[in-house]
């Protein structure tokens, strides 16, 4: 094995046992709310392919993204909006007192 195919494996195995430890120590409140950031974030790339080339996320399934443009008309700011409030009314149910002070702030800013 040569000194490259060493550091990169030895690097992936300590990022995923990282990985592991500190998502077992995260709260369950945390994970939950976590998925649901991820899950609204994803939805909101889903409509906005503009978002999408200006994260430099327009790679793989979204490459599309880098000859489109966002809906604009009153439809495609109808369609925002009720995104908008299901993720609102997703996050609703999220208490500051079960997360940890880092997600509790991360709730509050979103």
């Amino acid at each position: 094995m040569d000194r490259r195919a060493f550091l990169v494996s030895t690097g992936a195995a300590a990022i995923t046992a990282t990985a592991a430890r500190v998502t077992a120590q995260m709260p369950l409140g945390d994970a939950q709310l976590d998925a649901t950031f991820e899950s609204i974030f994803q939805r909101f790339l889903d409509t906005s392919p503009e978002l999408v080339s200006s994260l430099g996320l327009d790679r793989g399934s979204r490459a599309a993204a880098k000859s489109q443009l966002d809906d604009d008309s009153a439809a495609g700011t109808q369609k925002r909006l009720s995104l908008t409030r299901k993720g609102l009314a997703e996050l609703a149910p999220f208490k500051t007192a079960a997360l940890s002070p880092a997600a509790a702030l991360n709730l509050e800013v979103v």
